[in-house]
């Protein structure tokens, strides 16, 4: 079925101006968001064929009035619908949304009220802070934040977009001295207990990642969260939640206090094993696992734990792995440091491909982290130094590379 032409897109949008009878505004409006849904429904040519139809139509300032109070609330609902999807098919959209002074309208929708327009005015300004740090501060200085709080509660039918909101403002600095202030950080965590869906607990993860990674991990902490975000590294939990969790220690093991709530929970034997092969193994877990424990190994006393933990054999043998060999090859050289590591990584085998990692095949990243292993493995001690070019000439390196490093490495 053809989608709308151009010429009747923009009737309707012109029945939605202050000069239209409220039934006839309402009508247009109710056709705009049907056409909304069907566009989403039918297929990428419909969808933009009708967005970019939205868009020569001045449809956004339109849209953006009708957010006020003056509306009824089956108004608000239908033009934050169809402004959702605006913003959502064409990321250019997005300004041109908070321009017309839609944010503040938002944030009042908010209030207590009908759970459908709190809820659509949460998910679209969820869309509209993405990538942009003046609108995600806009709304929090709106006082957006405290009000997401009771959205957030237990089978709350606002409880997603909520989370979805709270993602997105998590994750610009701007926000997060509001985040502290506001209350919102122990619902969130609540949402990571059992009784919560996957999908609720994946988005609480995913917000209280981003929290964490801008200034807020010891208030997150604080909250209880550090042994629930562990929770779903254990065996036979749910990849997806995995992968989203196995972010979490990141973030918490570069505060002193954080990371030794981390160990004191028995977050190193679980990051350990999340880099063993075998069933359940996903190569986006061991990237993170390896990267926390490379954090965790900033802290000499954790250095010994990881070890011990069995984490130097795992992490030689993911030398060879492509997708997690840049934080293997890290973790390995903050493990470096202490004698017993450093010999226990070259029994692990750690050392010839460490120097196949330096060579030009490999990024940048991936060799800098290899020759600050393979420095960090010297450790400035002479007795050490013939054991390497014994490793580096078993490992098949040609002479430039053994030059190379014999004069930047062997000092």
């Amino acid at each position: 079925m053809p989608g709308p032409s151009r010429r009747d897109v923009k009737n309707l949008v012109r029945k939605l101006g202050v000069a239209s009878r409220p039934s006839q505004m309402q009508a247009a409006l109710g056709a705009l968001s049907d056409l909304c849904i069907r566009a989403q429904s039918e297929g990428s040519d419909l969808d933009s064929d009708f967005c970019a139809a939205l868009i020569d139509a001045a449809a956004i300032p339109a849209l953006a009035l009708l957010l006020g109070s003056g509306s009824p609330p089956d108004v608000q609902v239908n033009a934050s619908a169809v402004l959702t999807f605006l913003a959502l098919d064409n990321p250019g959209c997005a300004p041109a949304i908070a321009a017309a002074g839609a944010v503040p309208h938002l944030v009042q929708l908010l209030r207590p009220g009908p759970s459908n327009r709190r809820n659509g005015a949460a998910g679209l300004l969820a869309v509209l802070s993405i990538g942009s740090p003046s609108t995600a501060a806009a709304i929090a200085s709106l006082g957006a934040i405290a009000l997401l709080t009771p959205m957030l509660q237990p089978a709350s039918d606002t409880q997603r977009n909520a989370a979805k909101l709270m993602a997105h403002l998590g994750l610009h600095d701007c926000t997060a001295a509001a985040i502290a202030a506001s209350g919102v950080i122990p619902p969130l965590v609540r949402m990571l207990g059992p009784d919560s869906s996957l999908e609720m607990q994946s988005l609480a993860t995913e917000a209280l990642i981003d929290i964490c990674a801008h200034g807020n991990a010891s208030a997150v902490a604080a909250a209880g969260a550090i042994p629930l975000l562990l929770r779903p590294l254990g065996p036979g939990s749910n990849t997806e939640l995995q992968q989203s969790a196995s972010c979490a220690p990141i973030s918490f093991a570069l505060v002193p206090a954080t990371a030794g709530i981390i160990t004191g929970a028995g977050g190193i034997p679980t990051l350990v094993q999340l880099l063993r092969p075998g069933p359940g193994y996903d190569d986006d877990v061991a990237h993170n696992a390896a990267a926390a424990l490379a954090t965790l190994a900033m802290h000499v006393k954790n250095a010994s734990t990881i070890a011990a933990a069995g984490a130097i054999p795992l992490l030689a043998q993911l030398l060879v792995n492509p997708s997690v060999q840049l934080k293997a090859v890290g973790a390995l050289g903050m493990l470096a440091g202490p004698g017993a590591n450093a010999a226990a990584i070259a029994a692990a085998g750690g050392i010839p491909p460490m120097v196949w990692l330096l060579g030009p095949a490999y990024p940048a990243d991936v060799q800098f982290n290899a020759a600050g292993a393979l420095r960090l493995l010297l450790g400035g001690h002479r007795s050490r130094r013939d054991d390497i070019r014994h490793a580096i000439v078993a490992a098949g390196a040609s002479a430039g590379l053994r030059d190379q490093v014999e004069q930047v490495f062997l000092w």
